[in-house]
């Protein structure tokens, strides 16, 4: 071979022969990565097709969750809300409709019918809680952002719809542990009488 190449010398460097022997390592080359990019190939559509089984399993559960939310009607989705979050919606539907939420230096305001749901003031426990409380009536969309600075919201239809039908058994829920009621008259009356 190498006796092949010094008495072909001028051939072998002239421009035909680095064409050819560059066609040559090319075409082998070309035969290589074709054989190792099918076997990428059957490699990535292998992952594909598990990624697109696991996507249309999500998809299903969640289709689920959406059928049973509307078949249920909205009493299946009213009951799991916590109770702060159907405080701060019944705040803002009895009150004009908005929640803002306010962020400053010294702390945090979440404000609903005339009411700053964080107290203590300046509480990050407090303000932590009031903002799950929103982020739960916006996942609902029972909220929508009002602008573009993320500080008003205000209540959908939905909003006001869901508020409605919680309302009589917030109310009732609440009025519950107050005093018992007095059995035979009003004092007042009783002091008359002596």
């Amino acid at each position: 071979m190498i006796d092949w190449l010094i008495e072909n010398k001028a051939w072998f460097f002239s421009g035909a022969g680095v064409a050819i022997i560059g066609a040559i390592w090319y075409g082998v080359r070309w035969l290589w990565s074709a054989k190792r990019g099918k076997k990428a190939a059957v490699e990535a559509m292998n992952r594909l097709q598990a990624e697109n089984a696991s996507l249309r399993k999500q998809v299903a559960e969640l289709e689920a969750l959406v059928a049973s939310t509307d078949k249920g009607g909205q009493q299946g989705a009213e009951a799991s809300f916590t109770d702060d979050a159907k405080t701060l919606l019944l705040a803002a539907k009895n009150g004009d409709g908005y929640i803002v939420y306010h962020r400053y230096m010294t702390g945090a305001a979440v404000q609903a019918g005339n009411r700053n749901f964080i107290n203590p003031e300046n509480s990050a426990r407090e303000e932590s809680r009031w903002k799950a409380a929103l982020n739960e009536l916006l996942a609902r969309r029972l909220a929508e952002a009002v602008g573009n600075k993320g500080t008003s919201f205000r209540l959908t239809k939905r909003g006001y719809e869901v508020a409605d039908e919680i309302e009589p058994t917030t109310a009732k829920t609440q009025a519950e542990p107050s005093a018992p009621p007095a059995l035979g008259g009003s004092v007042a009356g009783d002091q008359g009488k002596q």
